[in-house]
C-alpha cells in the first residue's frame, strides 16, 4: 500500500519536472495524414489477400479436377466424347415461352400493385 503511494508520488514528481512542449501547428494534419496512409495500406493489403485467396482457390479447384480425371483413368478418347445435336421439339419451346411470359406478367403486376400500395400508404 505504501509502495503504491510512493510510486504515485514519484510519477507525479517526474511528470512535474518535465517541460511542457507545445505541439507543432501541423500536428493534427500530420496525424490525419498518417491515419489515412495506414488506412490505405490496410485496404491494399486486404484487397491483395482477397485476390490471392481467389487465385489459390481457383488453382486448387483446377488441380482437383485434373487429379480426379487422372484418378478415374480418363484418356483423351474418353475425355472428349462425340456429342450429337438433338432435334428440338418446338411445342416444348412454345410451352416454356408461354410460361415465361406469364411469369413476367405476374412480376410486372406485382411491381405495379406494390407501387400503388406504397403511394397510398406513404411508405
Amino acid at each position: 500500500m505504501n509502495t503504491e503511494q510512493d510510486n504515485k508520488d514519484l510519477l507525479q514528481k517526474l511528470f512535474g519536472q518535465m517541460k511542457e512542449e507545445k505541439l507543432p501547428d501541423t500536428f493534427r494534419a500530420d496525424v490525419m495524414k498518417q491515419v489515412l496512409l495506414e488506412t490505405a495500406r490496410i485496404k491494399k493489403r486486404n484487397e491483395f489477400l482477397g485476390l490471392l485467396s481467389v487465385i489459390l482457390a481457383s488453382i486448387a479447384i483446377l488441380a482437383l479436377a485434373v487429379f480426379s480425371f487422372i484418378y478415374m483413368g480418363m484418356t483423351t478418347s474418353t475425355f472428349m466424347p462425340k456429342v450429337a445435336m438433338p432435334k428440338f421439339d418446338l411445342t416444348a419451346v412454345y410451352f416454356y415461352s408461354f410460361i415465361g411470359i406469364l411469369a413476367l406478367l405476374l412480376l410486372f403486376m406485382d411491381y405495379q400493385f406494390r407501387r400503388v400500395f406504397r403511394k397510398k400508404h406513404h411508405l
